[in-house]
């Protein structure tokens, strides 16, 4: 069937796999692949670590340019560890067994 496909002569291919996505109450999300984990944790992540990052710099240039507050130091406190969770679960190589699991968890901080 494949032989006959319209995406062949382009190289692609189409595949379907059951993914359950999970958000519980304190925002984890937690994603059970088939067999893909590995192909679709790098192009989810990589725009949500950099949202993160562009968020950390409009604080910390209004830190700069209007001064800061206390707000500003809270948001900044909440949103790095955050930002370098991402940046470690989009870099790190996994090897897994199929089933495959992403769980990502946002920390909260300790008062």
């Amino acid at each position: 069937m494949e032989e006959r496909s319209t995406l062949r002569s382009r190289q692609l291919a189409v595949a379907a796999e059951q993914v359950s996505i999970l958000l519980t109450s304190d925002n984890t999300v937690i994603a059970f692949f088939e067999a893909s984990a590995d192909d679709v944790e790098v192009p989810i992540f990589i725009p949500v670590q950099s949202a993160y990052l562009e968020i950390i710099g409009d604080i910390e240039m209004d830190v700069l340019t209007l001064g800061p507050n206390i707000q500003q130091s809270k948001d900044l406190y909440i949103l790095s560890p955050r930002s370098r969770r991402c940046a470690a679960s989009c870099s790190r190589s996994r090897t897994s067994s199929t089933p495959s699991a992403s769980t990502r968890s946002p920390r909260r901080p300790s008062t």
